[in-house]
């Protein structure tokens, strides 16, 4: 029986779970390759465009029918025992790409598909309620994966800028901005996760960020 969806999102949770990811592909550099993350797990990725070139049909119309998502979305393939990610690039940069995949890559790594019924990620099956607590899940994901904000404050302060921080993580402005806000907002929290970034990153941090 699969366990009913929690009431709040579980942030210790969904931040242990990206630094074991971190951890376990061994990145000491960024921006994080996910790229290298897909590849290693049973995920099938495609773009919207490539299912709309295959059914003829257009961007709203595949929106309308598939998910009524416009950046992407995930489902579980039970049979085949793999993860379908399909995500929109019209009209979208590739750091909102990124986004919605370590998004994407969050529902998977956190057990959605398995630890409740969230096969309806994208269907009628989940309360608006349930569906904000997993989406928030999957964007802390997402942060914690592409740019902490614990990260951002072991950065120099005058590299804690968002145009810095976009360019160095490859991420936009707006999670730029964001993560720069949460370090600004919580920084007793975010200062308790340093060590980890610390470690992981050591040489990146005080080796004047040159890949590792």
């Amino acid at each position: 029986m699969k366990n009913k969806i929690p009431g709040r999102p579980r942030f210790a949770y969904v931040s242990n779970s990206a630094w074991s990811v971190i951890e376990h592909f061994g990145f000491h550099c960024y921006p994080i390759d996910l790229d290298a993350i897909y590849k290693a797990l049973p995920i099938v990725s495609h773009t919207y465009q490539y299912y709309m070139s295959m059914w003829g049909v257009t961007l709203d119309e595949y929106i309308s029918s598939v998910c009524g998502i416009k950046d992407g979305f995930s489902i579980y393939d039970k049979g085949n025992n793999l993860y379908v990610v399909s995500y929109n690039t019209q009209d979208m940069t590739q750091a909102r790409i990124r986004w919605t995949l370590a998004h994407e890559l969050g529902h998977i790594i956190l057990n959605h598909f398995g630890e409740f019924d969230a096969t309806s990620l994208c269907g009628p099956g989940l309360t608006e309620e349930e569906y904000g607590v997993l989406d928030v899940e999957a964007n802390t994901f997402a942060s914690e994966l592409l740019c902490s904000p614990a990260m951002v404050g072991l950065l120099p302060e005058r590299e804690r800028n968002i145009d810095y921080i976009s360019n160095l993580f490859f991420i936009s402005k707006q999670a730029a901005e964001k993560a720069i806000e949460q370090w600004m907002e919580h920084q007793w929290l975010h200062k308790k996760h340093a060590a980890f970034f610390e470690q992981q990153f050591s040489s990146y941090l005080y080796g004047g960020h040159e890949s590792a």
